[in-house]
This record gives C-alpha cells, sequence and structure tokens, in this order.
C-alpha cells in the first residue's frame, strides 16, 4: 500500500505516555497496597477488631454487590464491578458510589435524549419514504427500518460519499473544505491537540471567523486534556469564536476508569452542504506528522448533500443541551438547513443513514447496528478496529456468521497506543479463531479505523470501536450506507491493507507465555472499566 504524505512535513517524535491512560492500572495497584496495609495495621494494632472490620468490610461488598445486579448496566460491567468490589471489598464499593453519583450529577441523558427525539421527529418528518428505497433487499431493508425507527434520523438517497484510508487524505479535503467556508463551520473532536495540524487549522478559523463566517467549536475535556493551549482558546473567544467544553471534570485524582460519559465523536460541518467525520482527531499523529506508534492509519467519509442535515442535528442538539437551552423548538435549525440546487437533490447515490448513539439512555445504538448487520451478512464480513473488547452478544453474533459459512476478517493493530488494553484484545484471539474467524494485526503500526463492511455491498463508518467504552459509555456517531459510491473504495482499502498484516493463527496464540495468557484473562476480567 502506497504511503502518500500529502504534503506533511513528518518527523519521529519520542511521545511520552501522560499519566491519565494508565490510571486504571496504577489505581489498581494503589489500591492493593491500601488494602493490604490497612489489613496488615489492622492484624498488627487492632487485632480483636479485626472480626469486625472484615464484617463492615463484607456488608459494603454485599450492598453494593445488590446495588450493581439490581441496576440496568449491561450484564458484562455488572459481572466486573461485582468481581472489584469483591477483590477490593472497600475501596471497590466506594468507586461504584462514586461512578453512580458522577452519572447523576453532571449528565442527564435520557432527558437529553427525550428533547433530541421530539425535535428529530419535527424535523425529519418530510424526508424520504421507504419508497424511494426500493433497491433495497429485504434484510437491509429491515435494517434501515430499524435504525431510522430507533434513531429518529432518516435515510437518504442524494448525498455523495468520499470514502479516506488515511488521515492525511481527510484532512487534505477537509482543509480545502474550511478555506473555502462562507457561513458556518461546527467543530466537534475528541481530542484537539497542539501541534502542525491544529496550527493549521487554528489560523483558518482565526480567519474565518474575521470574514464573517459562524464557527461553533466542541471538544472533550478528558481527551483534549493537557494537549490545548490555553491561550488558543482565549484567542478563539476573542475573535468571536464559540467554545464549548463537553462534561468538564471536578476531581483529576480519580481513576481514570471512572472518567465515562465522554464525547468520543468526530463531525465538521461546513456550511451545511458538506460534513466529515470518521477516526481522526485533531492531533498531528493522525496525519503521521509525528509517529507514536509506528504508523498510524485511521479511516474518515466525507458527505455532501442532505444527509449533512443529520450531522447539523447532531451537533446543534448537544450543543443546546450544553447551553442549558435544548428545548423542543426547531426554528434555530432550519436556518442551517443544507441549501442544495435541484440538480443535487436527484442524484442517486446509495441510501446512507448518520446516527449518534448516546450512552444511559436505554438504547444501545452502536452496539445494536453492529450486530444487526453482522446478523445479516451473508458472504463477508470484514472489521477494522483499533480496539476488539466485546461482551458475549457481540461474539456470539461473530461466532455464528463465521460458522454458517460467512467470511469473517477483523484487523487490529500490531503496535498498541494502550499495552493492557492489546493484552484483552488478543486475549480474544484464541477463541474467535476456533469458530472460524480471520485475525490480522496491521504490522506497519497502530490501526485507529472504525470500519465494517458487509457482503461488500454495506457499510458503517465512524466514530464507534469494538469495545465497551464506544458502544456503552460514550457518545458516538456513524453512517450506515448501502450500495453508496464509497463501497468500492473501502472494499479496496482491506484489499490493501490485508497484505501488510500479520495473519495470527491458533499456533501463535499458543506460543505466547503462560504469563503472557494469565495476564491477558486477569485483565479481561475487568475489561468493561478498560
Amino acid at each position: 500500500m502506497t504511503n502518500h504524505s500529502h504534503g506533511w512535513n513528518k518527523h519521529k517524535v519520542q511521545v511520552k505516555l501522560g499519566l491519565l491512560p494508565w490510571g486504571r492500572i496504577i489505581f489498581a495497584l494503589i489500591a492493593i497496597a491500601l488494602q493490604f496495609g490497612i489489613v496488615l495495621f489492622a492484624v498488627l494494632k487492632v487485632s480483636r477488631a479485626v472480626p469486625y472490620i472484615y464484617l463492615i468490610f463484607g456488608a459494603i461488598s454485599l450492598v453494593c454487590s445488590i446495588l450493581v445486579w439490581t441496576s440496568e448496566i449491561n450484564y458484562a460491567y455488572k459481572a466486573t464491578w461485582i468481581i472489584t468490589i469483591l477483590l477490593f471489598p472497600l475501596f471497590g464499593g466506594l468507586l461504584f458510589v462514586i461512578s453512580t453519583l458522577q452519572k447523576a450529577g453532571t449528565l442527564n441523558f435520557s432527558k437529553y435524549t427525550d428533547t433530541a427525539n421530539q425535535i428529530k421527529k419535527q424535523l425529519f418528518k418530510t424526508c424520504a419514504s421507504d419508497k424511494e428505497f426500493k433497491s433495497l433487499q429485504g434484510s437491509y431493508l429491515r435494517q434501515m427500518n430499524h435504525i431510522q425507527n430507533t434513531t429518529f434520523y432518516p435515510a437518504y438517497s442524494d448525498t455523495s460519499t468520499l470514502y479516506y484510508p488515511s488521515g492525511e487524505v481527510f484532512f487534505k479535503d477537509l482543509i480545502a473544505d474550511l478555506r473555502n467556508a462562507k457561513e458556518f463551520i461546527f467543530m466537534e473532536f475528541f481530542i484537539i491537540s497542539d501541534g502542525e495540524l491544529w496550527r493549521l487549522v487554528y489560523d483558518i478559523l482565526i480567519e474565518k471567523a474575521a470574514a464573517g463566517v459562524e464557527i461553533r467549536l466542541m471538544y472533550d475535556e478528558i481527551g483534549s486534556m493537557w494537549k490545548l493551549p490555553k491561550q488558543d482558546l482565549t484567542a478563539l473567544q476573542e475573535a468571536n469564536i464559540k467554545i464549548h467544553v463537553f462534561n468538564p471534570i471536578k476531581l483529576l485524582i480519580l481513576p481514570s476508569f471512572l472518567f465515562n460519559w465522554r464525547d468520543h465523536r468526530k463531525m465538521i460541518v461546513i456550511d451545511g452542504d458538506v460534513c466529515y467525520t470518521g477516526g481522526s482527531n485533531l492531533a498531528d499523529e493522525y496525519v503521521n506528522i509525528i509517529e507514536r506508534f509506528g504508523h498510524w492509519k485511521d479511516a474518515g467519509l466525507r458527505l455532501h448533500g442532505s444527509a449533512t442535515w443529520s450531522f447539523t442535528v447532531m451537533f446543534l442538539t448537544l450543543w443546546n443541551y450544553l447551553d442549558q437551552q435544548l428545548t423542543s423548538s426547531i426554528e434555530e435549525y432550519y436556518s442551517y438547513r443544507p441549501r442544495l440546487d435541484a440538480t443535487t437533490k436527484n442524484e442517486q447515490h446509495g441510501i446512507l443513514i448518520p446516527y449518534d448513539d448516546v450512552p444511559d439512555d436505554g438504547v444501545e445504538i452502536a452496539a445494536n447496528v453492529y450486530r444487526n448487520i453482522i446478523n445479516r451478512a451473508n458472504h463477508s464480513i470484514y472489521i477494522m478496529t483499533p480496539y476488539l473488547v466485546m461482551d458475549e452478544t457481540m461474539n456470539q453474533a461473530l461466532y455464528t456468521a463465521a460458522e454458517s459459512g460467512v467470511d469473517v476478517k477483523i484487523i487490529t493493530p500490531h503496535h498498541p497506543d494502550k499495552p493492557y488494553v492489546h493484552a484483552v484484545t488478543r486475549s480474544y484471539y484464541k477463541q474467535l479463531i476456533q469458530h472460524g474467524i480471520e485475525i490480522y494485526e496491521y504490522k506497519p503500526g497502530f490501526i485507529h479505523s472504525k470500519v465494517i463492511l458487509v457482503d461488500g455491498i454495506a457499510a458503517v463508518v465512524g466514530t464507534v470501536n469494538f469495545d465497551y467504552r464506544s458502544l456503552y459509555l460514550h457518545l458516538e456517531c456513524a453512517v450506515w450506507m448501502y450500495d453508496t459510491e464509497c463501497i468500492t473504495a473501502i472494499k479496496r482499502d482491506f484489499e490493501d491493507t490485508l497484505p501488510i498484516c500479520l495473519p495470527i493463527t491458533k499456533t501463535i496464540c499458543e506460543q505466547w507465555s503462560i504469563w503472557k495468557r494469565a495476564g491477558q484473562w486477569f485483565l479481561r476480567l475487568f475489561a468493561p472499566l478498560m
């Protein structure tokens, strides 16, 4: 596969790993040490009270375990929390309480989802009907209906799609479209990090704001923490650019696995007619200006047409919610509708549905879309994902597909960004292989693409990883597609990528040391918290 630089100046740097990503392991070690110290102190100093201390710890564990079991969280989370509470009776219970309070005290996603759905029902009631999608085969028609009925986002057939197999080509076109913006720019990222790429985008935003373009910027605090210079934010606001920070964190001393409910979405809407989404964040490693874990491979989409309207609505509903001004009123939204000419509206480009997913609202959109498209496969399922940390329902869907004769191939990184998550990813390999699924690791470096291609005709591209955080804990967005122009490019990307991957066999898995495999399985116990 040819590696195109597209004008980016590349150089290797030694990147220091921040403290935050290691918070899970560090906190676990501290918790073990503290509990051991408390027990040792109790034995040496207050030996008579030891039975009462254990009784108190046991009561805490029992109460918290009951609360976990009766909660509405995913069953995998229930099992993991109960294991954590039993291993760390004092700290495990305390962490569960803190996690529950954090959710209750910051964001009310059920309220957000209810109001957002009311808005979508009003805005999209005049969108296309099923009669326009006669080309859909039965199973895909049912999936299209399922996504529409659960997300309240409509299907479109008049939107062109362009697939990007790398961050370099993604940002090359995005920069060009930003320079051509005339009316507004809505930009949302999980990570914005200072560097050559950010400097370029920053200058364009300042220039466009001076020219009267309305600009709104939204980013996640944890994703961008310590990465985005404060002076840049000040300068943007002074240039009349509106900024929202999603879900600010109050207590940084907490372990990072409690920093849930993050905004993992990436979208850029320009003038209502063009939208970009995919896995790439606004940081130099995504265009390989710097090298962190070998070559960084990502994937993205450019939409041009009516479907950008759905991304505009996604952005504005969350923005207004953070502004504490989310109501069912729809007047503001209409001013940002696409202004397409008659020719563009009448063009047919295949069928697609942009959608988003919100955690803790009682509907598992992202997981259901993945399971649904896997279950409807007849010939092939090709997946690219940086993390493969799945619950049993997703595993079973993949097992059933492979055992039914479907060709299932999964590409994961060979050079991980998070070694402990990669260890959990590898813990799944042997079982997947035994069920007939082919596993490949991307040898040049780290693959961050979130892509699934089914039967060479349907695909999902977006921000959703095959892990618990994306499927159940983060805000995400993606595009479901059927027979769009970019399907051919997605298929070509898999064909170009597989030859430079390392095929993982059962023999390779069995050659890993017993200590390595034991470590993988131990970490897997806590997979939902990673």
